[in-house]
């Protein structure tokens, strides 16, 4: 009697910690889940960065390549050169900043600056937060066509 008893025991306990084992897989499927949309997402918002921050380079070299009395001024060839970037679904919005100064050209200095930003559209959103964030960045470039460098 006794060893049937134990039977029955043992046979209860493998059945319960095969109930536990498929719990503790699919809590732990649904947490790497998470996980790497998280990821996913970290590394959208750095590329995107990235992104941006070569963005207002080019822009910048652009706006530095034209003289203040060529027909296409250092701001409108920036404006142009951010026109020309490809959007996309998750860059949904590119453009020169207007404060305080779109591109700074300081006809005393050697340089001028370039502030861009872009809106980027996470893929992954988390409820309670927000599904876009803006990036800005400045780029500040020798100024190749100022008058008196040739």
């Amino acid at each position: 009697m006794a060893t049937k008893q134990i039977n029955k025991l043992n046979r209860q306990v493998r059945v319960a910690a095969s109930g536990q084992s498929i719990i503790e897989a699919v809590v732990g499927i649904v947490l790497l889940v998470f996980l790497t949309l998280a990821l996913l997402d970290v590394a959208t918002l750095i590329i995107c960065k990235f992104a941006c921050d070569g963005l207002a380079t080019k822009a910048a070299r652009v706006a530095a390549d034209h003289e203040l009395s060529d027909e296409i001024t250092p701001k409108k060839a920036a404006i142009d050169a951010v026109k020309r970037f490809p959007k996309s679904n998750i860059i949904t919005f590119a453009k020169i900043e207007d404060e305080p100064k779109p591109v700074e050209v300081d006809e005393q200095s050697d340089h001028l600056a370039v502030r861009v930003s872009i809106d980027v559209r996470i893929p992954f959103t988390v409820p309670f937060l927000p599904d876009t964030v803006r990036f800005t960045s400045e780029s500040i470039q020798p100024w190749i066509a100022k008058p008196g460098n040739q």
